[in-house]
């Protein structure tokens, strides 16, 4: 929930294979599109093959449910469970997350007058019904090894296999070159339950966290230059493996694939300082696995990772005016006055996509349009689902294509 950015003064190399093509252009009025004049306000997530997006509409905000052919299933009006003293515009951070149970989570975070850190999360029903929620702030119940006035800080908000939601945080004692996790879990009525603290023997810096398979943490870790680690931690045994260093600057999309590999993408510089996105793939054991970049003279940013039965496809935009350089990516002012275009892209299981596997579509949409989410259709078809930010105007647009990438009328 902490993001911590440091200016690129060197790029420390690795190997790796960059695959480039010439993709489709696609101009507007070629689309298969149902476009809604609203503007997406997170990430939007998919659950059992539905699009769930979080969306302002006439001056309100919605959770939204969309179907494979671009109908709106339901929509709920979330105005009133904004952290109190913030709104949809200003909240540092929001998110959308799901569990295994198809129940939908719309995550905050903000900061009160005392400068602590306040977390918020409202579990909705499949269907868009109201469950419950909870508001707290990151515990400070501090080790006693721990020099005041040190805090933990805030990395995120998980789902467990359990069906709590866990708030996850941090602590990094530099002097005896330990890290302490916290894990305040709450149950499904919002009801606190109670902290959990490890105690990891090794320097993390921790500053992002996910959910792996069988309840284990991947934390995202602070290095030098735009250089970062991933740490994969199992709670219940203690292990915890850690990648070589990767280029990591800007971390935008986390996924953990059907054989329990993992992919991120991420931006980068290279030796030249150009700037660039990246796929990079990694065990669960922390070896290095594969390392992609697709640009095509600007840098290709990918949101959101789908795996299907021969690949994946990856959507995202293609930041003509790299304007996202150095910025916390957001939905809802990253496209602001932008040249972005929306991309998807279909690979293979090691990320390749060129002229013989795969294929890469940049949807010469209006400006200022990213590719969002992914449904898979029964008959082998895809339903694609992008959203645009442009000052006044903003939209929602779907569209279909084939399992070759062609746009469907």
């Amino acid at each position: 929930m902490k993001y911590y950015y440091l200016f690129i003064l060197f790029f420390i190399g690795i190997f790796y294979s960059c695959e480039k093509s010439n993709p489709e252009i696609a101009p507007i009025d070629n689309l298969s599109s149902i476009a809604y004049m609203e503007k997406i306000y997170a990430q939007p997530v998919v659950v059992d093959n539905h699009v769930i997006s979080i969306q302002n509409q006439d001056g309100s905000v919605y959770l939204k449910s969309f179907s494979e052919n671009g109908s709106i299933l339901w929509s709920t009006n979330i105005n009133e469970y904004i952290i109190d003293g913030d709104s949809y515009e200003t909240v540092p951070y929001l998110e959308l997350s799901k569990n295994k149970n198809n129940e939908i989570f719309v995550n905050f975070y903000g900061e009160n007058y005392y400068g602590s850190e306040m977390i918020k999360s409202v579990r909705f029903s499949f269907e868009g019904e109201y469950i419950s929620d909870f508001t707290d702030t990151v515990h400070q119940d501090l080790p006693n090894v721990v020099p005041e006035p040190r805090q933990f800080q805030g990395l995120g908000i998980l789902t467990l296999d359990n069906g709590n939601v866990a708030v996850v945080s941090s602590l990094t004692v530099l002097s005896n070159q330990l890290t302490f996790i916290q894990v305040s879990e709450y149950n499904e009525n919002g009801s606190f339950l109670h902290d959990t603290i490890y105690e990891i023997d090794r320097l993390l810096q921790p500053i992002e966290v996910f959910l792996a398979s069988n309840n284990r943490f991947v934390f995202r870790t602070g290095l030098e230059y735009g250089i970062t680690r991933f740490a994969v931690f199992n709670p219940e045994s203690g292990d915890i493996d850690i990648t070589p260093e990767l280029p990591v600057l800007d971390l935008f999309s986390f996924y953990e694939n059907s054989k329990g590999n993992f992919i991120i993408t991420a931006s980068a510089f290279d030796n030249d300082l150009d700037y660039f996105g990246i796929i990079i793939s990694f065990s669960d054991n922390g070896k290095y696995l594969w390392y992609r970049v697709y640009t095509e003279q600007s840098p290709w940013l990918f949101t959101n990772i789908t795996e299907v039965a021969d690949g994946y496809i990856f959507s995202g935009f293609d930041d003509v005016s790299k304007s996202q350089l150095l910025k916390v990516f957001d939905w809802r002012t990253g496209f602001d006055g932008n040249r972005s275009i929306a991309v998807f892209m279909k690979t293979n299981f090691e990320g390749i996509s060129n002229n013989n596997v795969g294929w890469i579509n940049r949807f010469m949409l209006p400006a200022s349009t990213a590719g969002a989410a992914v449904l898979k259709n029964e008959n082998g078809n895809y339903t694609l689902f992008a959203g645009k930010y442009d000052k006044e105007i903003y939209s929602t647009i779907i569209l279909k294509v084939n399992n070759n990438g062609e746009i469907l009328n």
